[in-house]
């Protein structure tokens, strides 16, 4: 049995370990445990756990542990285990978007726990077959959650989302059914790609500062690439000429 545990606390991922091992007399596998999205998402990639159990919030990534399970069910249909001590109702209720087998609070106790554990091994030994997809594709369900102002955040399908610019510390979002640009605060490179993108293969950063949706790409013309949707007429965005090699490899095409 491989068990996978998400939780940032150093001392609560020992505690949850313990408790796993306790309850499987050392006869199971911990897959971590790890503290960070992008560490738990890597491991999923090369290993299929049997079930994970997952902090919601991951320090500063208030969307850590939601994130995450959303590309866990997209690879792996496996029980999941949420456990937390926010007490965020807005938050809360992104979880129930996901489906899961029980959510533990913190503080949790014994019994509570082992039911959980229960729960989870039951569905893992269930009939209910894996679903494995070679590629990751957002879901009608994965929301990236775009911080406006302090404490204001809506959320956005990333279906939704054309492309995203970056300026230093705003990025500007071009959405789907909307003619202007929307403004949100974060850093492109080292925080909204690789937090929330990376992990979709129809999503691409161009240079440091353009994420690309290629569900609405429409052609690419000498160092142009061109876009469109029915609510915007065809715009075109510069290819630097540094990564037309990689932007043409990535839409598969052969460049003669």
């Amino acid at each position: 049995m491989k068990v996978l545990v998400l939780e940032d606390d150093l001392l609560e991922a020992e505690r949850i370990t313990k408790m796993v091992n306790n309850y499987f007399n050392g006869q199971c596998e911990i897959i971590g445990p790890f503290t960070e999205f992008r560490m738990a998402v890597n491991s999923i990639r090369t290993i299929r756990p049997d079930f994970a159990i997952v902090d919601i919030q991951l320090g500063k990534d208030r969307y850590g542990g939601v994130n995450f399970a959303e590309v866990l069910h997209q690879l792996y249909d496996v029980p999941l285990i949420f456990i937390s001590g926010i007490t965020d109702n807005h938050l809360l209720q992104q979880t129930e978007q996901i489906e899961f087998c029980d959510f533990l609070k913190k503080p949790w106790q014994h019994a509570g726990f082992r039911k959980a554990l229960e729960k989870a091994l039951h569905l893992a030994k269930s009939e209910k077959k894996s679903i494995h997809r070679t590629t990751i594709l957002p879901s009608a369900k994965a929301r990236f959650w775009a911080k406006l102002n302090k404490g204001e955040y809506e959320a956005i399908p990333y279906e939704d989302i054309i492309l995203i610019k970056s300026d230093r510390h705003y990025n500007e979002i071009l959405i789907r059914n909307r003619k202007q640009y929307l403004l949100v605060k974060g850093n492109l490179q080292s925080e909204l790609f690789d937090t929330h993108f990376r992990f979709y293969d129809n999503f691409f950063l161009m240079g440091r500062s353009i994420v690309l949706n290629r569900d609405y790409i429409q052609k690419v013309r000498g160092n142009q690439l061109f876009f469109g949707t029915s609510h915007l007429e065809t715009f075109p965005i510069a290819i630097p000429r540094n990564w037309k090699p990689k932007l043409l490899k990535w839409l598969e095409i052969n460049e003669t």
